[in-house]
């Protein structure tokens, strides 16, 4: 059996650049919401804003258990996350609101572009 290190196939360079190129857009993306968020810093908005990197559409059930909180406590922080322009509210039919983070969303969209993703048929 051979010890000699793995090699990656040139094919996977492109993808792998693309995947690196993702990264470092929500980085970007989540070190410029440090700045636009005005809150206490034991706020949950300031927790909600790495959720939001990982998980740029989430509704208020999904933020009252990641905070920790019930749900009535969940909107205090989506309202601070909005108030600041970070996040935006959309009512989904049968599947009540939810909150985006379109940034997030674009740079996704972004990225799917770059890999050529297919148009829907």
């Amino acid at each position: 059996m051979s010890c000699a290190p793995a090699i990656v196939p040139a094919a996977a360079d492109a993808p792998i650049a693309n995947s690196r190129t993702l990264i470092a857009e929500i980085d970007r993306i989540r070190s410029e919401w440090d700045g636009r968020l005005v809150a206490r810093r034991d706020s949950g908005a300031w927790r909600l804003l790495d959720v939001f990197a990982r998980r740029p559409v989430l509704d208020a059930r999904t933020v009252a258990r990641e905070l920790g909180v019930q749900l009535p406590n969940a909107y205090p922080s989506l309202n601070k996350l909005a108030d600041a322009g970070i996040i935006s509210r959309k009512a989904e039919h049968g599947f009540g609101p939810v909150w985006r983070a379109d940034d997030v969303l674009r740079a996704v969209d972004a990225f799917a572009e770059r890999a050529g993703r297919r148009a829907r048929s």
